[in-house]
């Protein structure tokens, strides 16, 4: 792949620890400095955003405990998933190199809360209230929101203190545009482009760890540019996995990736929105063990991992405004059948805004990124190892 072995990049990446006796992983990910963390002990692991432990270090990606460690290891299990599986995503207990955990579990749903407007009141709350200590706990820095759906359309409603720029990428990107100016908003936007930038191609694969297709990883490039544009002081936003409990895609939403269940997943959605709540009590509570095991099986890999890919490749933090500490149990705590039978995002975006919100009427989704298609391998991973030269062990 023509790329240096181990640049200046990587060498200091293998050097930024720090030495603490207790990691807080809620603290770890509101504050971005060290890439890698050397504790005796942790507290509040997390179900989304990553943390990967290598003996008594810790870090937000596999490499820098990879560089730390000196080699990859390719452990039997993993390389045979890898090399079998249809899935989309890797599980977290399923890494292709055994030496190497992810910290965390699927959380629990404890159905709580059931009453809509209160819910959304609470929502917005604790949104606003997880965006502010990010903000104190990082002075001088600048927002970087990155948006399409409605999701992510709800964070520009947000009362931003710190300088706050907005990206979006086509298709969605003249739709943010619009959506700015339709609800006089005082935010400027602009085109996230996804450049494809042969220097970056084995940071990424060893970044991904054979966890997903990176074609569905996107736009690297054009965010490390606007990382290194506002000096590595910035705080990147996303609006990751609302969706699925705003509305009720969790009721389709799996980490299984049988074609035949996910059909018949999608099916029980339609369905149960036609059905008395007695009716589908039963299977609900069926569908929510599966979501609960999925959100840590799929949905931290899929967008949570990329959190940590982003932020090593940046150098800068990356946060989800529906994971900070008081949102993520906000919703946590939702009792998702009682709650979804509408979806909540536009009454959480009036109560943010304090008025009516008008959203776009689509939300396309982005292609997939033809350059970065078929790097998911155990022969990509070694060859990307091979270019920095990192060994590699079987």
């Amino acid at each position: 792949m023509n790329v240096p072995t181990l640049n200046t990049e990587l060498l200091e990446i293998g050097t930024r620890q720090k030495e603490i006796n207790v990691l807080n992983c809620e603290v770890f990910w509101q504050v971005h400095d060290a890439y890698i963390v050397k504790a005796a002990q942790v507290i509040l692991p997390p179900f989304f955003y990553p943390i990967y432990q290598w003996q008594d270090l810790y870090s937000f990606s596999p490499l820098p405990l990879l560089l730390k460690k000196g080699h990859l290891a390719i452990g039997s299990l993993g390389e045979g998933y890898l090399r079998h599986t249809k899935g989309d995503a890797t599980p977290p207990g399923m890494f292709i190199d055994p030496d190497i955990r992810r910290v965390g579990g699927p959380p629990a749903l404890t159905r709580q809360h059931r009453e809509p407007q209160v819910f959304v009141e609470m929502m917005a709350k604790a949104m606003q209230a997880d965006i502010d200590e990010v903000e104190r706990r990082n002075p001088g820095t600048t927002n970087v929101i990155l948006c399409g759906g409605k999701d992510s359309l709800n964070l520009l409603l947000l009362a931003w203190k710190n300088p706050t720029i907005v990206y979006s990428a086509a298709p969605n990107f003249q739709l943010v545009r619009q959506f700015v100016i339709d609800n006089r908003l005082n935010l400027e936007v602009r085109e996230l482009l996804d450049h494809t930038d042969s220097t970056l191609r084995s940071r990424e694969i060893i970044e991904a760890f054979g966890m997903v297709n990176l074609a569905n990883w996107r736009w690297a490039g054009h965010l490390r540019q606007i990382a290194q544009t506002l000096d590595y002081q910035a705080v990147f936003w996303k609006g990751q996995f609302a969706d699925a409990v705003l509305t009720d895609y969790w009721r389709s939403y799996t980490s299984g990736f049988s074609k035949p269940r996910r059909t018949l997943k999608k099916v029980y959605k339609k369905i149960a929105r036609l059905l008395p709540a007695i009716v589908t009590a039963i299977p609900d509570h069926i569908t929510l063990l599966d979501f609960r095991r999925s959100i840590w099986e799929r949905g931290a890999v899929m967008q949570g991992a990329h959190m940590g890919a982003l932020r090593s490749i940046t150098n800068c933090l990356f946060v989800s405004a529906y994971h900070g500490p008081r949102t993520s149990q906000t919703w946590l705590a939702a009792d998702l059948p009682m709650l979804t039978q509408i979806d909540l995002r536009p009454a959480i975006g009036r109560i943010l805004a304090g008025r009516e919100v008008t959203y776009p009427g689509e939300n396309p989704a982005p292609p997939l990124s033809a350059s970065r298609q078929n790097l998911r391998s155990v022969d990509a991973l070694v060859g990307a190892c091979e270019d920095f030269g990192i060994p590699v062990r079987r």
